[in-house]
């Protein structure tokens, strides 16, 4: 036991004697990591945060009112929520793709493996009670490397704007990557936000979904380290009438393009069927410079995997293959294929010359 001097409100001195006090939780000892706790005027005080995560209640401060909460914060209202026609992406049923299967939801409690500091979504200090929140790790399953996580909801053309923050959590651990939100409508690139990092405040997304029908979020990260990436308060904002004149060109196909990455250069290919796909005489066509990749072998497809195709720097390298039959790459071309200043569609078509998919 020993005693300090403790300053309480208003600059008044007290003493305190602190003790190495043994805590009993229905029988089970546990241990605070840090603070101890003491005695004052015959009140023994303990560590609240201790307490309050050993009994399962996450606790947090709100520097804003100067208020400590323990378990469940109550839903703030946001801006877009004041309006009768919004509505919190979160509230919408979600499918969960790729890295994006350990995808949490509205607090890290409720998803997977993460090294958030705050099981509450926070970022740069401030914390939200809305969100989808990922864990990217810097050494992932080889083809979530270049595709990352992504979260598909069927919006049916029923919104036309979709506003949110997105930024990432301090970490448990280092953690020095740079994140990557992509917001896809209908196959299209809708917005594309990158410089992702802890330790900054969060970026606005404002995206207009007039007339989408399937909305994605993608989720990724330059894989340096590690990054826990949070897209906070999503608010879609609903249309007067359902609009559908916005409808995908190409009926929903079991071998699609996932991802186009104009600046890495490399096309994302996966078979999301439980058959194996023979994609001998497919190919897959740059719409800017008309350049195309035709896969003139037997090559197969099996169900849930991946088949990427590189250019540029990476097809310098000449790799082709990256993990197994799973996940293999194949060189396109040495060369650059894709515009990074004009549009430039990723079209698929099978063997017989049909549309498959795109990706604009």
């Amino acid at each position: 036991m020993g005693a300090t001097a403790v300053y309480a409100a208003e600059n008044t001195k007290i003493d305190v004697y602190f003790k190495n006090l043994r805590y009993m939780f229905d029988g089970v000892e546990k241990k605070p990591s840090g603070s101890k706790g003491f005695i004052y005027d015959g009140t023994t005080y303990v560590p609240l945060r201790f307490i309050g995560e050993a009994l399962g209640k996450e606790v947090s401060w709100q520097s804003e009112t100067e208020t400590v909460w323990i378990g469940q914060q109550p839903k703030q209202e946001s801006l877009a929520t004041k309006d009768s026609n919004g509505t919190s992406l979160t509230d919408l049923s979600v499918s969960k793709q790729d890295e994006a299967s350990s995808l949490a939801i509205n607090s890290w409690n409720a998803g997977g493996y993460n090294t958030a500091k705050s099981k509450t979504f926070t970022i740069n200090g401030k914390s939200y009670t809305t969100g989808l929140g990922l864990y990217l790790h810097n050494n992932p399953y080889p083809p979530y490397y270049r595709i990352g996580g992504t979260a598909t909801f069927n919006i049916s053309g029923k919104y036309t704007r979709l506003t949110g923050l997105v930024g990432a959590a301090e970490s448990t651990l280092s953690g020095t990557a740079e994140g990557t939100l992509k917001i896809i409508g209908d196959g299209k690139e809708l917005l594309v936000i990158s410089g992702i990092f802890a330790d900054q405040a969060p970026k606005q997304v404002d995206v207009d979904l007039t007339g989408v029908q399937e909305l994605k979020i993608n989720f990724n990260s330059n894989r340096k380290s590690l990054i826990n990436m949070i897209f906070a308060d999503p608010q879609l904002t609903a249309a007067k009438t359902t609009v559908t004149t916005n409808l995908p060109a190409t009926a929903p196909s079991d071998v699609s393009i996932v991802t186009r990455n104009r600046t890495a250069e490399y096309v994302a290919i996966k078979n999301t069927s439980q058959k194996t796909i023979d994609l001998k005489g497919w190919r897959v066509l740059s719409t800017n410079g008309q350049e195309a990749y035709t896969f003139k072998d037997n090559i197969t497809l099996g169900p849930d995997s991946y088949i990427f195709l590189t250019s540029g720097s990476d097809g310098a390298i000449g790799r082709t293959s990256d993990f197994r039959e799973y996940a293999r790459s194949f060189v396109w071309s040495t060369n650059e294929i894709w515009s990074d200043q004009s549009e430039d569609t990723a079209q698929l078509y099978d063997a017989a010359g049909k549309l498959i998919s795109e990706y604009k």
